[in-house]
């Protein structure tokens, strides 16, 4: 089966962070693999990467991935600064890079 498909886009900050919750609960719903698209995502401050690592451990506790791509260098450096970049890569079986991009 392949992954649900999520595009993000804009800035993504804590404002944001109610409505991209719920959105995130409904594709827990699903029971699936998601495939998130950063490539319109100009930025991504730490409350919306807060809940990005919480939902891949949810997904990973119901035996699915998470797969991240085009996320600019910036925001992984940032993810780097903030020592979650080796968190969301850690687990192969729940986030992949694509194309040498953190997905």
């Amino acid at each position: 089966m392949s992954p649900q498909a999520v595009i993000w886009s804009g800035v993504l900050d804590i404002r944001s962070v109610g409505n991209l919750r719920a959105e995130l609960d409904l594709l827990l719903d699903q029971d699936t693999d998601v495939l998130m698209d950063f490539s319109a995502v100009e930025r991504i401050d730490t409350a919306v990467t807060q809940l990005l690592v919480s939902f891949q451990q949810a997904l990973q506790a119901r035996s699915h991935r998470l797969q991240m791509q085009s996320v600019s260098e910036h925001v992984r450096d940032d993810w780097r600064l903030l020592g979650l970049l080796d968190g969301i890569e850690a687990d192969s079986h729940s986030a992949t890079m694509v194309e040498d991009q953190l997905i």
